[in-house]
C-alpha cells in the first residue's frame, strides 16, 4: 500500500467509496509491476539467445552481458566482465570514436552504426 493510502486509513480520512478506489489502485499497480517484470524477463531471454554479442551498460559500466559477449572476450563467467568500463574493452584507436558517437547519440537522440571497430580483452 502506498504511503498516501496508509495516511488516509491511519488519519481516519476514509470517505465512502475510498476503499474500493484504493483497492482498484493497488490492483492496477500490482498488474503494472507484473507487466514490467514480464517485459524484463522476455528482454533478458532475447538477449541471452542472441548470436550477437550484446551488453547493457549504465554510465559506461557493464550491467548485463550475453553468452556471445562472453565468447567474444574469452570470458567464462559474466562476473569477469560485469562492472568493467565499456571503453576498456575497446581498442584505444576505436574507443575515442565510440565515446564521441555515444555522446552525440545521447545529446541528439541519434544512432550510429558501429562498423569495423576493433575490440580487445
Amino acid at each position: 500500500m502506498s504511503s498516501g493510502a496508509f495516511e488516509i486509513l491511519h488519519k481516519g480520512m476514509l470517505r465512502p467509496g475510498m476503499i474500493g478506489r484504493l483497492l482498484r489502485l493497488a490492483e492496477s499497480q500490482r498488474k503494472a509491476q507484473e507487466a514490467r517484470e514480464d517485459i524484463e524477463h522476455r528482454y533478458r531471454q532475447l538477449i541471452e539467445v542472441s548470436p550477437d554479442a550484446i551488453f547493457v551498460h549504465s554510465d559506461w559500466r557493464l550491467l548485463l552481458v550475453n553468452p556471445a559477449m562472453l565468447r567474444l572476450f574469452g570470458a567464462e563467467m559474466p562476473e569477469q566482465l560485469l562492472g568493467r568500463e565499456v571503453l576498456e574493452l575497446i581498442a584505444p584507436v576505436s574507443a575515442r570514436w565510440c565515446a564521441h558517437a555515444s555522446n552525440n547519440c545521447t545529446r541528439r537522440n541519434n544512432s550510429y552504426r558501429l562498423l569495423r571497430h576493433s575490440f580487445c580483452a
